[in-house]
């Protein structure tokens, strides 16, 4: 997922703190995107249906903060770059990438939106 906040050592992803950096990360990032989008611009955001840490409610909160509407939630096998190549997003990345149809430990491309 991109913007994810990373992990924090010792902590895991449902830990309020790591939480709070999610949904930080979320508003912040929305703020940036306010100078950058023009009116009736477009932002696509992908996450997980399961997802701890850059949660939907995240999302669709660190937008509305910012003048943004939530329009639609697609699943991501339906969306037209549904094929990209998944990566873990951290020290994984170096020496394995996930193959074709696999995922994260706990996410399946089903649940991606």
């Amino acid at each position: 997922n991109f913007p994810h906040a990373g992990s924090v050592g010792g902590f895991f992803d449902g830990h309020p703190c790591v939480n709070w950096r999610h949904e930080n990360l979320m508003r912040l990032f929305f703020r940036a995107l306010r100078t950058f989008v023009k009116p009736g611009g477009i932002v696509k955001v992908a996450s997980n249906m399961g997802a701890v840490g850059a949660r939907f409610s995240y999302i669709t909160g660190g937008a509305g903060e910012n003048e943004f509407c939530h329009t639609e939630t697609v699943p991501f096998l339906q969306w037209s770059l549904h094929r990209y190549g998944r990566a873990y997003g951290d020290r994984r990345d170096a020496y394995r990438r996930p193959s074709d149809g696999e995922g994260y430990n706990a996410q399946r491309a089903e649940k991606d939106m």
